[in-house]
């Protein structure tokens, strides 16, 4: 780093994230380095843990402090007097320290050292500050007095004010070195490991921005007004990615279709202060300097224009046709089987043999029936709280979290129809005032009385349904969880029209509302089925019923408990059988 004018060595975070347990500053003079400054977990900084420089300080348990060193004196080495210990809290989260930044300063979770000064000879002595309203365990400070958040999963990329108020979020998948991860797509943010580098761009609008590298091979770069600009380096999933094991190597070679490719965990971005050209250094098996283009042509829009209701419906149908044929190819098929000991409606899933459905790994469906009723059972982790503060019953789905049943009652129905038929329904199931909430809306019911129809209008479109009513009769019981929560409802098959028979199979989708910790909006739309469900700030996009992207439910005359046992006689699959899984 240079500053000042002069030129300090520092310590780097070790491989997959901030997990330096403390950092150390050098001054780089000549041919020659000098320890000069160092701050974070005592215990780490070898230096302290001279038995004589110990006893000095009165013999503390160093994993009950902070610390800081100056090297007031210049010699390169470190006493006593030179250290001051801060104590550290057991609830502290004790993560590890950040890169350095430009400024010298450095952070761990809410704690952040500045440079208060510097003395004649160049070293930097530092005080530590404390940011408590930063929520999350991983944070930079930008340039504008704000924080960037790394996503962890649960979190996702955001810049918070210091008092911890959001300015901008970014949904990304789960950090590090995991490959739970969904398919590749421009826009998605996953498996991030840290900050390499953070400049602003003296040409262009791309402005104060940072970079960060991550496991499938892309550096990201963000600006710090939370836009996600491009990368460096591509994805190692694209279809234009090449490896970086050519032959020829010679200076000067382009490496625009490369990927670093997986676990590459080490890196730096960086802007020479001599030209103001842009450097990345890389590699596996190899350490090399690219030089990186382009950063100075990063242009932003700043324009206003209009989006019609006919756009939006344009843009609709292509995401529904795009949808309709990922549902065809993925054949989803959910198998409902018969109960003969109905599961105890408490909020539980103990009592439930098996999970009919996954969702995002961390979503579980399980269904089963019996002569009166279907049985539901929603459970998720980590998805927020199950609370919706919604006080007008028809419009639960706009205020909090809800779980979704959507289902067809008619065997007979053509199953690409793209407009809801009699017998195609959504069940909306909710905690609202502390009641168990269920609300029916049925698009085309025959014979409705008029009392019970039901418009929902917003400026791009309308929609109307014939029947839209609150449920009686339904056991509905909410739980919080370890993780998560879960949902288990017992609904009449009278009250749904729903006649059951073994080997009936009907058209289906199931799905949650995630919702804030307040639980007074709607933050994702998740299905099994339907994935074109990323509006939600439309409420009839929201409302509407889309057949022709859902799944399908087969009812079984036998118990789940009778598929676990493998002493029990199973029928071998016939043609027939066959080709319906394949609709």
């Amino acid at each position: 780093m240079r500053v000042q004018g002069r030129d300090y060595i520092v310590t780097s975070f070790v491989s997959t994230g901030p997990t330096q347990p403390y950092g150390a500053v050098y001054l780089h003079t000549g041919d020659r380095i000098k320890l000069v400054a160092a701050v974070g977990q005592a215990n780490a900084f070898e230096p302290l843990r001279n038995g004589k420089l110990l006893a000095e300080l009165g013999t503390p348990v160093l994993a009950n402090f902070k610390f800081i060193f100056t090297d007031r004196n210049g010699d390169g080495l470190v006493q006593a007097g030179e250290i001051a210990l801060t104590p550290q809290p057991e609830r502290e989260i004790r993560s590890g320290l950040t890169p350095f930044q430009r400024d010298l300063s450095i952070q761990s979770g809410q704690t952040r050292w500045t440079v208060k000064e510097f003395l004649p000879n160049g070293v930097p002595v530092y005080e530590a500050q404390q940011i408590p309203g930063l929520t999350g365990s991983q944070f930079i400070h930008l340039d504008n007095g704000n924080y960037h958040r790394l996503g962890d999963g649960k979190l996702g990329e955001a810049a918070l004010t210091p008092t911890g108020d959001p300015l901008w979020t970014y949904n990304s998948e789960p950090a590090g070195v995991q490959q739970k991860i969904k398919p590749w797509r421009p826009d998605q943010v996953v498996s991030q490991f840290s900050w390499v580098g953070h400049e602003t761009a003296p040409a262009g609008d791309l402005g104060e921005f940072f970079v960060i590298h991550a496991n499938m091979g892309a550096w990201n770069i963000w600006t710090a007004d939370g836009l996600f600009a491009g990368q460096i380096w591509h994805d190692l999933r694209t279809p234009r990615a090449q490896p970086w094991s050519m032959e020829s190597r010679a200076r000067g070679l382009r490496l625009d279709e490369v990927t670093v490719g997986q676990e590459h965990f080490w890196g730096w971005f960086c802007r020479s202060v001599a030209d103001d050209k842009y450097y990345v250094v890389a590699g596996h098996n190899h350490a090399s300097v690219v030089e990186v283009s382009g950063i100075e042509k990063f242009k932003r829009l700043n324009r206003a224009f209009d989006v019609t209701a006919a756009d939006v419906a344009r843009a609709q149908e292509w995401e529904r046709s795009h949808e309709s044929r990922a549902v065809y190819t993925r054949a989803a098929v959910i198998d409902c089987f018969h109960t003969d000991k109905p599961p105890t409606i408490d909020g539980s899933p103990a009592d439930w043999p098996i999970v009919n459905a996954t969702l995002e790994d961390n979503i579980r469906f399980r269904v089963s029936w019996d002569e009166t009723n279907l049985y539901l059972c929603y459970e998720a982790d980590a998805r927020g709280p199950f609370k919706n503060t919604g006080s007008q019953w028809d419009r639960l789905f706009k205020t909090g979290a809800s779980v979704d049943l959507q289902l067809s009652t008619d065997p007979s129905a053509a199953p690409d129809r793209k407009a809801p038929v009699a017998g195609d329904f959504r069940l909306l199931l909710t905690m609202a005032q502390d009641q168990p909430q269920a609300v029916l809306y049925q698009p085309v019911f025959p014979g409705a009385n008029s009392k019970e129809a039901w418009n929902v209008v917003s400026p791009t479109g309308e929609l109307a349904f014939d029947r839209v009513v609150r449920l009686p009769g339904i056991r509905l019981v909410a739980a919080d969880t370890f993780h998560g929560w879960c949902v288990e409802a017992a609904v009449p098959l009278a009250a749904l029209g729903l006649k059951i028979t073994p080997g009936l199979r009907v058209k289906m989708d199931w799905g949650i509302l995630t919702t804030g910790p307040d639980g007074n909006e709607v933050l994702r739309r998740l299905y099994w089925s339907n994935k074109a469900t990323n509006i939600i700030a439309d409420a009839p996009s929201e409302a509407r019923l889309q057949p022709d992207l859902w799944g399908h439910l087969r009812f079984h005359a036998e118990t789940a408990n009778s598929q676990l046992d493998p002493t029990a006689r199973k029928k071998d699959k016939g043609l027939d059988d066959l080709l319906n899984d394949l609709k």
